[in-house]
């Protein structure tokens, strides 16, 4: 799957053709349930380690485009790189040549200069067009999990 794919589906609701086959291709046969008082739900698939965050299209700031009423967003696709919890490692090529176990220096070589940077917590991202990318580095300074996301606000 390329950069593309995973990127491209950023902001699809549930429903729509595109994302309905990125769910496929992960064997992730859920439908996204709010409970009462959320504004985000998630599905994954923890034998391949990724995890999908769908946001109620109302909470979105901004707004990316016109939204059905009750549509919930894709906004975040994150990967597990090492057993984390219920997570067994995602194996397939993460975007933009991010690989498990790159080191900080590695990933800045890839990646260039993060917008943040939070060495306490091990955790970079990086801003782009219409998404950005979050990087957690293990105890040993690895790569550990890796995220792309809709922007920040």
């Amino acid at each position: 799957m390329s950069d593309h794919k995973f990127i491209s589906v950023l902001g699809k609701y549930f429903g729509e053709a595109e994302l309905t086959s990125f769910l496929a291709e992960f064997e992730i046969t859920d439908k996204p349930k709010l409970k009462r008082g959320d504004t985000t739900a998630h599905l994954s698939n923890e034998a391949l380690g990724i995890e999908l965050t769908f946001e109620d299209a109302e909470e979105l700031e901004p707004s990316l485009r016109n939204y059905p009423d009750g549509a919930l967003v894709l906004c975040n696709v994150n990967f597990y790189g090492g057993h984390i919890g219920a997570f067994q490692p995602f194996v397939e090529q993460l975007p933009l040549g991010a690989v498990f176990g790159d080191s900080k220096a590695v990933l800045l070589s890839k990646l260039g200069v993060p917008a943040r940077d939070n060495e306490r917590l091990k955790q970079l991202r990086w801003d782009f067009d219409g998404y950005c990318v979050f990087a957690s580095l293990s105890k040993d300074g690895v790569l550990e999990t890796f995220a792309v996301q809709l922007p920040v606000a």
